[in-house]
């Protein structure tokens, strides 16, 4: 895969974590009260998960980009509680969005985003 195509899923995937770690951006789009941009629980593991292959890139794409150790087993946790998560089947988005453990992903998500914004710009 180029590099170009390697930087933009590395973009998708730092917009769908960026969803993932705001649950009130979540609520506000999740919910349809955010007119210009709809998204949900679903669409969102489906964008990571399927469109960027989220797996692929923590296990071979963030060495290719460079990433740190540490930052590459934040990005491993993350997928291992999406993947543990979404064996839960038949949750709302509400009761997602109001879930204790999607609450922490959450919180991991915006850990991740942070290390991102100050070390991979």
């Amino acid at each position: 895969m180029n590099q170009d195509t390697i930087k933009r899923i590395e973009k998708n995937i730092y917009l769908d974590i960026l969803e993932i770690s705001d649950i009130e951006f979540q609520k506000r789009v999740w919910f349809g009260s955010q007119t210009n941009y709809g998204s949900s629980y679903a669409e969102v593991m489906c964008r990571l998960f399927d469109d960027d292959q989220y797996e692929l890139f923590v296990k071979k794409y963030t060495y290719q980009l460079n990433y740190i150790s540490s930052f590459r087993e934040q990005l491993e946790i993350l997928k291992n509680k999406l993947i543990s998560f979404n064996r839960e089947e038949n949750k709302s988005d509400i009761e997602i969005v109001n879930d204790i453990e999607w609450i922490k992903i959450s919180q991991l998500a915006k850990s991740i985003i942070n290390e991102w914004k100050n070390n991979y710009p």
